[in-house]
């Protein structure tokens, strides 16, 4: 997506503030450092697919990336006049939803939690996530999908950009993550509800599901939803 460039009167500020905040550890990372989740150690989903990105559209290529892992046919081809924005040089994440439920594929969006995307992960299921590789001031918004994680080592692994595996620290991407006020999404199948999901997560998402999906499909959805909350 489209990055703003600092003008060379803010560059040495810039490279002081981003000195000053990779001294500092992200307290989510902290935790799981302190208080590792009980799942495995380590977890990768080798076989989610990966489609290199064209400039500026890591939103058709992520979409891509999850919606084949859940067993729907599509490309970046398919999906860069569903989301991509031209005039923005980039994908909004109601775009990257509404797409999802257009291939009858529930988008739930999680709870900014660094620990149930691992959960996801461990359970089964990439996590699409939203990142700020730039600034506040000068953002470089970027869609990447997480497809592993070391505890050990404690690392994250992504399909990311024209990069088929970045591992990049958990500190590290908790702060190019929490720019996005931590936002990530889990793409399943109708029926299928993820490991981490709340009640009002998974309502939400049913409900907006609905409007553009078949009736079946939503009977489906709604009915697994009473199973698991009775």
């Amino acid at each position: 997506m489209r990055v703003l460039k600092p003008g060379y009167r803010s560059l040495a500020g810039l490279v002081f503030i981003i000195l000053i905040s990779a001294c500092t550890t992200p307290k989510q990372s902290i935790g799981l450092r302190e208080s590792r989740p009980d799942i495995p150690v380590f977890a990768e989903l080798t076989s989610t697919p990966f489609y290199p990105q064209r400039e500026y559209q890591c939103g058709p290529a992520a979409l891509a990336t999850v919606i084949n892992y859940s067993e729907t046919v599509t490309t970046p081809d398919l999906l860069i006049p569903q989301v991509y924005i031209p005039q923005l040089k980039g994908t909004l994440q109601m775009e990257m939803l509404a797409a999802s439920r257009r291939l009858n594929r529930m988008a739930i969006e999680q709870d900014g939690k660094l620990e149930s995307i691992l959960k996801e992960v461990a359970n089964g299921t990439p996590v699409l996530v939203m990142q700020n590789l730039g600034l506040k001031a000068y953002p470089f918004w970027h869609y990447a999908v997480v497809v592993g994680y070391d505890l050990d080592k404690q690392e994250i692994i992504l399909r990311s950009g024209e990069i088929k595996r970045l591992v990049r620290s958990f500190s590290v991407f908790e702060r190019t993550w929490k720019r996005s006020k931590f936002w990530s999404v889990v793409i399943v199948p109708p029926g299928v509800i993820p490991v981490t999901v709340s009640a009002e997560k998974y309502s939400t998402a049913a409900i907006a599901f609905e409007l553009s999906s078949t009736l079946k499909s939503s009977l489906l959805v709604y009915q697994k939803g009473i199973q698991r909350w009775p």
